[in-house]
């Protein structure tokens, strides 16, 4: 979907070089049906250095950060029905991006730094806003490799020329599509 059809999208649009090459970083987010937008994205990357990146409604400092060239792109929707889904959301959120600006995908594996990191983030969480949730989709890039994550109904996905990649869902709707009993198409309006 484009976004530029979403009425009341909060947008933003940036891009990065990294690794040899510009990367376009969009995200769009709006209420929809619901009275609170519990949508939130954020961003960061450190190239040559220098720290840069955004989330909702706030831009981060920026400056020298002496951290290897990485980006990290997250995107995270409150659990609908949950009490303070956008607070999780922020939460996860702003969480993550602390994390890798304090140097937490430079040192080590990064998958297992997001695994940890997210584990340490959901314990604040429970202890902030006990009756809430959040999806997550994660991706991050050190060095040029590229790894993502990603809990819940959000998704990540990799577009190339000739295709497109996406993570499957933890949803009941992934369940049907991956067992053939509905499409893909029917996964857009699957009630």
């Amino acid at each position: 979907m484009s976004m530029h059809g979403i009425p009341d999208a909060e947008r933003t649009s940036a891009s990065v070089d990294l690794f040899g090459e510009t990367f376009c970083i969009t995200a769009a987010t709006c209420s929809g049906r619901r009275r609170v937008n519990q949508d939130c994205f954020g961003w960061i990357a450190s190239s040559g250095g220098d720290l840069t990146g955004t989330m909702v409604g706030s831009a981060m400092e920026t400056g020298s950060c002496g951290l290897p060239d990485f980006l990290l792109a997250i995107v995270c929707d409150g659990l609908g029905g949950m009490r303070d889904g956008d607070k999780a959301s922020r939460s996860v959120v702003d969480g993550m991006v602390a994390w890798a600006a304090s140097g937490g995908l430079a040192s080590g594996d990064p998958a297992l730094g997001i695994v940890r990191a997210a584990t340490a983030i959901e314990g604040r969480l429970r202890s902030d806003y006990p009756r809430s949730g959040t999806t997550m989709s994660i991706v991050a890039a050190v060095g040029g490799r590229w790894t993502s994550a990603h809990l819940g109904d959000s998704r990540c996905y990799a577009v190339h020329r000739d295709r497109i990649w996406r993570t499957r869902d933890h949803s009941r709707v992934e369940r049907l599509f991956r067992d053939g009993r509905i499409t893909e198409d029917q996964m857009n309006t699957h009630p």
